[in-house]
Order: C-alpha cells, then sequence, then structure tokens
C-alpha cells in the first residue's frame, strides 16, 4: 500500500473525515509526494506546525490524528476547499487548484 493510500486509509476509515481525499491530496501537496524533510525525518505528512515549529510525530498514523485535530475538527460543513482558504493552511492562493491536480 503506497503512503498516500494509507493515509486516505486512516482517514477515512479510522476518524470520521468525510473529505479524507482532499486531505490526502493535502499530504501529497505539503510532502512533495512525501519526499519532504518534515516527512522522511518527522513522519509529519501535513505540514503541521506549533508555535512556528514543525510538528514531530513517531508515525505517520500520529500525524493523521493531529491533522483531524488541529484541522479538521474546526471544519463546520460546507465546501471544503473554502474552509481550508479561510485557515492560514492555505496561504498559497492556488492551493485548490493544486489538490486538484493531484491523482493517486
Amino acid at each position: 500500500m503506497s503512503i498516500a493510500h494509507l493515509i486516505f486509509t486512516i482517514l477515512s476509515q479510522w476518524m470520521p473525515c468525510e473529505h479524507a481525499e482532499i486531505a490526502t491530496k493535502q499530504a501529497i501537496l505539503e510532502t512533495g509526494w512525501f519526499k519532504s524533510y518534515a516527512y522522511t525525518e518527522y513522519h509529519n505528512a501535513f505540514g503541521l506546525m506549533w508555535k512556528g515549529k514543525i510538528q514531530k510525530f513517531d508515525t505517520v498514523e500520529e500525524s493523521c490524528y493531529q491533522y483531524y485535530r488541529q484541522v479538521y475538527c474546526q471544519y463546520e460543513g460546507g465546501d471544503y476547499y473554502d474552509f481550508l482558504i479561510e485557515l492560514p493552511y492555505a496561504g498559497d492562493p492556488g492551493y485548490t487548484d493544486k489538490l486538484d491536480q493531484i491523482h493517486f
């Protein structure tokens, strides 16, 4: 199973994340297909920060759980792309377009 499919499985089956596909695309974009230092050294699949520092995880499962707690739990319905744009998470104006171009 690829890392992308593992993350999708964790988010869609282990957590009630109705937008697991978009969140998985976020992980792919944020890590450069899981090649970033944050991912390879710290299992941080989403580029999550805390107090200006990259968060460190022991497993990708922990990273998914933290994404759920830190990002997804703020979602109250509606268009998920609009939600991401409203967060400081998606600072790039072309962020959602980039997500749409990712296929896994």
